[in-house]
């Protein structure tokens, strides 16, 4: 599997209004990386979300580095980031994973924060 191969936003299984997401960086054998931003519905742990991933990049021989978690609220209009995970602990750098997402979903409005 090349990097390029590999969703940067992948909101796959996710329900309802609140879900669970965690950041991590994929590292290729060359050294090249990418962000990337994954969702799970709110069952799955964030631990379970991050050891999913690195399974399937496993496959392609791609390290993954954990950068953080928390929850995600979507609802038609907005995407909201807000909290920190117990298992991959507080997002480095919230500001750059509000950005991958708004670009993935440009007709929402994406913020650090619950949403009403």
């Amino acid at each position: 599997m090349m990097l390029d191969q590999v969703p940067t936003v992948d909101f796959d299984e996710i329900e309802g209004r609140t879900n669970k997401f965690v950041v991590a960086l994929l590292i290729d054998s060359d050294g090249f990386t990418k962000l990337v931003v994954v969702a799970r519905n709110v069952s799955w742990k964030h631990d379970t979300i991050f050891g999913n991933l690195e399974t399937r990049m496993r496959n392609g021989e791609i390290a993954v580095k954990r950068l953080g978690g928390g929850f995600i609220d979507i609802s038609d209009k907005e995407i909201g980031l807000h909290g920190e995970s117990m298992d991959c602990g507080a997002e480095s750098d919230p500001q750059e994973t509000v950005r991958l997402i708004q670009a993935a979903y440009p007709n929402l409005k994406v913020r650090s924060g619950e949403i009403d």
